[in-house]
């Protein structure tokens, strides 16, 4: 009668499917195809079938997926940089970075709920003094605490710093105050930009130095 029974029909009536589900982060990756190959295969000899699912390897919490938006910016090299081996990276293990690398930074900035994480550089070398960041980045009133951070104890160390004028003791309360915002994991510091000096062969006179005002004496000239 060539009867052919209808596997759909036959699975309702009986309450069940044979059917393996099976879930992989990245169905491209070689080593989770093999594997589904070979789990295909064994199904297929048991009168069973496969659903396969490939979630790109992006985790989910609370059915969300796991995903951190990095707004950065492209004038400094690094920057970019570092955002992609942060993408690449955190995708290991199952989080989406979204990058944002634009120079309209410094507005998007301002509004925290459009951004995730923001990384940018400080430069901090030709101030020749260790406040500079702080009082810029760190404190209630600093214009690029971009973060919102505040800490009861740094702002008192600030406070010690404003009045001493003694360099040994200003690099005591430097030293505690980086302590402190790494024990607050309020920043993250991951990298160290490495400048090269290009100059003209007429160029003499020029011997770099760690602070750029350093850089332009009396003996700097063009011939």
């Amino acid at each position: 009668m060539n009867y052919i029974p209808n596997e759909f029909a036959r699975n309702l009536s009986m309450q069940t499917t044979n059917t393996i589900g099976i879930i992989v982060r990245d169905i491209t990756n070689p080593f989770y195809a093999k594997i589904c190959r070979a789990i295909e295969n064994t199904a297929s000899e048991h009168a069973y079938t496969t659903l396969i699912l490939n979630t790109d390897g992006i985790r989910e919490k609370d059915g969300q997926k796991l995903e951190i938006r990095w707004l950065t910016y492209p004038s400094r090299q690094e920057l970019p940089l570092l955002a992609e081996s942060a993408q690449a990276t955190l995708k290991e293990i199952g989080m989406d970075v979204q990058i944002n690398c634009t120079s309209d930074n410094n507005t998007i900035r301002k509004d925290p709920t459009l951004w995730d994480v923001y990384a940018s550089a400080m430069v901090t070398a030709p101030t020749g003094d260790p406040e500079y960041f702080f009082t810029s980045c760190t404190l209630d009133e600093s214009a690029s605490n971009n973060g919102h951070y505040h800490s009861d104890k740094l702002e008192d160390l600030e406070k010690q710093m404003k009045q001493e004028f003694d360099a040994d003791k200003r690099s005591d309360l430097a030293i505690q105050m980086q302590q402190t915002i790494l024990d607050d994991n309020a920043y993250v510091f991951c990298s160290h930009l490495r400048m090269s000096m290009i100059m003209q062969s007429n160029v003499t006179g020029l011997t770099a130095h760690p602070c750029d005002y350093y850089e332009l004496t009396a003996d700097l000239d063009i011939n």
